[in-house]
């Protein structure tokens, strides 16, 4: 599991969002709870579909307008093999960890596949 969970609101910009993830190297991040209370996430991958594949401009854009809510997410008593599971289920590369209400890291196929060759 990565302990590096990066938290940005909806409303930052999606460009300087962008900038940051390449400049740190990271794939997504986890977007603070919306009105409902609801966390989200929003990935590179949210970048490739929802921006580049459908034509869009991304000046204007904020990071709420890709967001995926609800973060889908696990305890961190999860097993490797249950994460794994849920995501080829749910089609998805990554799983918040959430403890006590909030993300406290996130586990990727990235992880799993590190885990297996060790």
């Amino acid at each position: 599991m990565t302990r590096a969970v990066v938290a940005v609101p909806a409303e930052a910009s999606l460009r300087e969002t962008a900038i940051y993830m390449r400049g740190r190297n990271i794939h997504s991040v986890i977007v603070k709870p919306d009105a409902s209370g609801q966390w989200g996430i929003m990935t590179m991958r949210d970048v490739l579909k929802k921006v580049v594949r459908e034509g869009r401009a991304v000046d204007g854009l904020t990071v709420g307008d890709l967001t995926t809510r609800p973060l889908l997410s696990v305890s961190p008593e999860t097993s490797i093999a249950e994460c794994a599971a849920l995501m080829v289920e749910r089609n998805i590369r990554r799983l918040a960890v959430v403890e006590n209400g909030e993300p406290i890291g996130i586990i990727s196929e990235t992880d799993i596949f590190s885990h297996v060759a060790e």
